[in-house]
């Protein structure tokens, strides 16, 4: 476990499995990611945290791809932290950590082709322990609700209080429940979420591509998943075309306050 800090962000890294940020806090206080007791989960381990993925699922499937989820990634600490990842059909994922002021940390996330042409986009998931959690965000022109873990319906959601949308503003707002397990999306026209846990608030932004021709995994730059131990605010870049050679990288800020 490689850990940074500086005075008032402390920063845990586990590059054993994959290029994880498995700890984010202040000091004396608790983890704002959710971290499983037993990695072991049916049929796949889950280690918790913020890690880098790519999109779309369904070229891939299940489990995650090994080399990004959970392979030991290289680790490199000169001016900034890197961690770099094992090849998977000629991709390579990076991911570069740095302090901005005193409450933000910066990370670069970078995609390299190191094989034939393809097309993906940068995925980045959190996972948030459920306890208090309440997350608002920008939803953009509409909200995807996916056929799976369940095929639940939007008025469900909302009727049973797992989300509330504030249609004027385009907001919606999620909050922590136990019950159903559902997915959604959007594309948000404000880069960001805030999210409030028992003990933090916990912004999470990201550089928005605004060109008319942006295709996104998924058809969503949002997404929550939800099941009943934990929820996934997750970020999606997009689609790019890299040719040999070629890189494409994507910047996210993580800013951390105390909430009481």
């Amino acid at each position: 476990m490689l850990k940074l800090a500086n005075g008032f962000l402390e920063v845990e890294i586990d590059p054993e499995h994959g290029g994880r940020i498995s700890g984010l806090k202040l000091p004396g206080r608790g983890n704002v990611f959710y971290k499983p007791e037993n990695s072991r989960q049916n049929n796949w381990n889950n280690y918790g945290g913020d890690f880098l993925w790519i999109a779309p699922q369904e070229r891939w499937g299940w489990p995650p791809i090994a080399e990004f989820h959970d392979q030991k990634w290289d680790v490199f600490n000169d001016e900034k932290v890197c961690l770099i990842s094992p090849v998977w059909k000629g991709i390579q994922l990076k991911r570069e950590l740095d302090f901005i002021g005193t409450d933000t940390l910066q990370v670069t996330n970078t995609m390299i082709n190191l094989g034939n042409p393809q097309d993906w986009g940068l995925w980045n998931i959190s996972q948030l322990p459920l306890s208090g959690l309440d997350i608002t965000a920008d939803y953009g022109h509409d909200i995807k609700v996916f056929p799976f873990p369940e095929d639940v319906k939007m008025n469900e959601l909302i009727k049973e209080n797992y989300l509330k949308l504030y249609k004027q503003k385009k907001k919606m707002e999620i909050f922590g429940r136990k019950g159903k397990d559902y997915k959604i999306g959007c594309v948000a026209g404000i880069p960001k979420m805030t999210v409030l846990t028992e003990e933090y608030i916990l912004e999470k932004r990201f550089e928005l591509d605004t060109s008319p021709a942006t295709k996104y995994p998924h058809d969503c730059n949002l997404e929550f998943y939800k099941n009943d131990k934990y929820l996934e605010a997750e970020i999606l870049w997009p689609m790019v075309r890299l040719e040999p050679g070629q890189e494409y990288s994507a910047i996210q800020y993580f800013s951390l306050q105390r909430r009481n």
